[in-house]
């Protein structure tokens, strides 16, 4: 499961930073993610599945901006680049919480990064 979320978080770490895709382009896995749902949602805290929940909306988000893009040939806009920052933020912060739920491994959240709310210019 964290498996797949670092796949996103890899394939969603550039656009977030450069603007750009990287070099893998892939379609993000959001299969098994999404079978394993249910399960989870008996599973987890509220709080968790609620990241759970946000990780898998945005990774399915990435996705459709993902396929625009290859039918139109443009680049990303503003708002895409937000919401890629942002949807990076938010599968990172997922990470976190199932690794500090199964006791694996520290955060791995990057201090350095601007808020989520600061740079889309809400609050959440």
């Amino acid at each position: 499961m964290t498996s797949e979320l670092y796949v996103a978080k890899a394939i969603v770490a550039p656009i977030s930073e450069t603007g750009s895709w990287g070099p893998e382009q892939d379609v993000l896995p959001t299969t098994n993610l999404a079978e394993q749902a249910g399960v989870l949602a008996a599973g987890l805290s509220t709080h968790d599945w609620k990241l759970f929940e946000g990780a898998l909306l945005g990774i399915q988000h990435i996705n459709r901006i993902r396929a625009r893009l290859e039918q139109s040939g443009g680049t990303f806009t503003e708002y895409e680049l937000k919401r890629a920052a942002a949807i990076h933020d938010h599968v990172v912060l997922t990470i976190d919480a199932f690794e500090r739920a199964l006791g694996e491994a520290p955060a791995i959240a990057a201090a350095s990064r601007p808020a989520t709310a600061d740079r889309l210019g809400e609050v959440q």
